[in-house]
């Protein structure tokens, strides 16, 4: 599975956080800093394993949370139409 932004969407860093807009829904969310890096990291993964594997090695958190963390992240981003997930 691979998550890309959709075509539409905009992200603009704010210091600590970032907010994601979809411009054509003007859908929108709220990212803090945790959240900010697993964005990097599935945007430019070519897997969430991937993705999951490298915030492993950047974090010393629990592979289980960070899986769990991870799929919510990309549930409500997917809902809120701010990504695409390609299987």
């Amino acid at each position: 599975m691979r998550v890309t932004p959709q075509a539409d969407v905009l992200v603009r860093r704010m210091g600590d956080e970032a907010v994601v807009l979809n411009l054509k829904t003007e859908t929108y969310y709220l990212l803090n800093s945790t959240s900010i890096r697993m964005w990097e990291v599935l945007t430019s993964s070519d897997s969430v394993d991937s993705a999951i594997a490298q915030l492993l090695e950047e974090y010393d958190v629990n592979p289980e949370e960070v899986r769990a963390d991870v799929d919510a992240l990309i549930a409500t981003l997917a809902r809120a139409q701010l990504i695409d997930v390609h299987s």
